[in-house]
């Protein structure tokens, strides 16, 4: 498939014009990423790669996306995701919430201007990255400040979305367990989206060969590390505290005193100072 016909394709199936602002428009790794049978079945979940992301070379990792459902009005349950997720025969989901899960489509509205509460990752993100990489103080992240974004990637951990709107991946398992009465399909799910998801990470991994490769949610980190997959050791991988909790600007004793800004932007001094001694050699 060459990389116009697969551009195409990714823009059909997400709905999506190949032409909007930080979306598709960097798609020299979409034809590598495509021979993983899991992006045949769910492009949606493709990686976003900003414009300039080979300059940077910078993976941001997510935990997980959520579907607009909630334990009260539950359609979609552990039994459905077990039957139909993996195998790729989720139609009926993907007509009610494919944007949902849209990793490509969710950047997109940002980067156009979408400022919901759950962008707030991306915002701090750019503040950040701003100040400690481009070195450019920056308060508020306008229309044009956000593009900024378009010097990373972004992939959430985990590859099937919390049940439940805005609930923590495992919660959403364990909650959706409960109310069936199989709490054992729950952790089955877990570990299999462990497993799954690990392998995953680590091709994407292999196709965009990053350079610093950040975790901002705990328990995907965790999830990851325990997984003993084929990049847990590496030293290009950090983690931190999710740019929208509470911990982000909070000192903690599990992270030395230390807020989740200070742990990010630490690692994006290292960064970039190991590569101004790359630029020397």
């Amino acid at each position: 498939m060459d990389a116009t016909k697969c551009n195409e394709r990714i823009a059909k199936d997400i709905g999506l014009s190949p032409v909007i602002s930080g979306v598709i428009k960097n798609t020299k790794y979409d034809e590598l990423l495509l021979n993983l049978e899991f992006y045949k079945t769910h492009t949606s979940y493709l990686p976003f790669i900003g414009d300039n992301y080979d300059k940077s070379k910078i993976l941001i990792i997510g935990e997980s996306h959520y579907i607009g459902q909630t334990k009260d009005n539950e359609k979609y349950n552990l039994n459905y995701f077990e039957n139909h997720w993996w195998n790729g025969t989720c139609q009926q989901l993907d007509n009610e919430y494919l944007n949902w899960y849209n990793t490509r489509k969710v950047i997109s509205n940002y980067l156009n201007g979408d400022r919901r509460k759950g962008h707030l990752i991306f915002t701090n993100i750019v503040k950040s990255y701003s100040k400690i990489i481009l070195n450019e103080e920056v308060e508020n992240i306008d229309l044009t400040e956000s593009q900024k974004f378009n010097d990373l990637a972004f992939m959430n951990f985990f590859q099937m979305p919390s049940i439940y709107c805005g609930e923590k991946y495992w919660n959403s398992l364990k909650l959706s367990g409960n109310k069936s009465g199989n709490i054992k399909l729950a952790y089955d799910t877990w570990d299999k989206a462990v497993e799954l998801s690990s392998k995953v990470l680590d091709y994407v991994i292999d196709i965009l060969s990053p350079k610093l490769i950040v975790f901002t949610s705990v328990s995907a980190y965790n999830a990851y590390i325990i997984s003993k997959s084929k990049y847990t050791d590496d030293k290009r991988i950090v983690n931190t505290p999710h740019p929208s909790s509470v911990w982000w600007n909070k000192a903690s004793k599990k992270n030395n005193g230390k807020t989740g800004k200070e742990i990010f932007e630490e690692c994006l001094l290292g960064y970039k100072h190991l590569s101004s001694l790359e630029d020397k050699f």
